[in-house]
């Protein structure tokens, strides 16, 4: 599973390496190739899709806060405080200030 656009973009780029690696060996079957661009078809469907529901991080300023009230405050819950803390690689929730990586749809 996905969490982030960024995380989609990641994965996307890894395969795009290895395609092209595989389509730069001369020594792979016109079968196997043909077999491997339908798969990339295929599979850039799937992260297109994938995109379609992903967060989408944000930058925000904010004044020294709980990172549970900063939850509270843009999500309704706090339920995403160890998500946005993983984020922002941070360990201690205590307070967050300044530059803060959000999810937004």
């Amino acid at each position: 599973d996905f969490t982030t656009e960024n995380d989609i973009k990641e994965v996307q780029n890894l395969l795009d390496t290895q395609f092209d690696y595989v389509m730069d060996n001369n020594n792979v079957p016109d079968t196997t190739i043909q077999a491997l661009k339908n798969l990339r078809v295929e599979v850039t469907k799937f992260l297109e899709q994938e995109a379609v529901n992903a967060f989408k991080v944000s930058t925000i300023e904010t004044p020294e806060m709980p990172m549970t009230l900063l939850c509270f405050q843009y999500y309704g819950s706090v339920d995403n405080t160890v998500l946005l803390l993983d984020l922002n690689n941070t360990i201690d929730s205590s307070f967050v200030e300044g530059t803060v990586d959000i999810l937004t749809l």
